[in-house]
């Protein structure tokens, strides 16, 4: 996994120089903002999300938690990656 070998923390400019880990930050946004959203409507019970994939979650929030915070405040809007967070 390409966003497990990014630095914690890694800044906007970071992921914007390198394609392929901006492409593969994309990609994980995506499926965790669908997980999340899954979790909050009842779809998916938090607790199996957990037990599947809650520390891959919890690793990719550590790696892209800055340039999540950077997006939102370049975009304007606080609900960008809301659910992956």
């Amino acid at each position: 996994m390409l966003v497990q070998s990014l630095p914690d923390g890694v800044p906007l400019s970071g992921l914007e120089n390198d394609p392929h880990a901006l492409e593969a930050a994309h990609s994980i946004g995506i499926i965790l903002e669908a997980l999340g959203y899954s979790v909050f409507c009842g779809i998916v019970p938090l607790q199996i999300v957990d037990e599947l994939v809650g520390g891959v979650v919890r690793l990719a929030w550590r790696k892209l938690n800055v340039y999540v915070e950077a997006e939102r405040q370049r975009s304007g809007s606080r609900k960008s990656w809301e659910w992956f967070q």
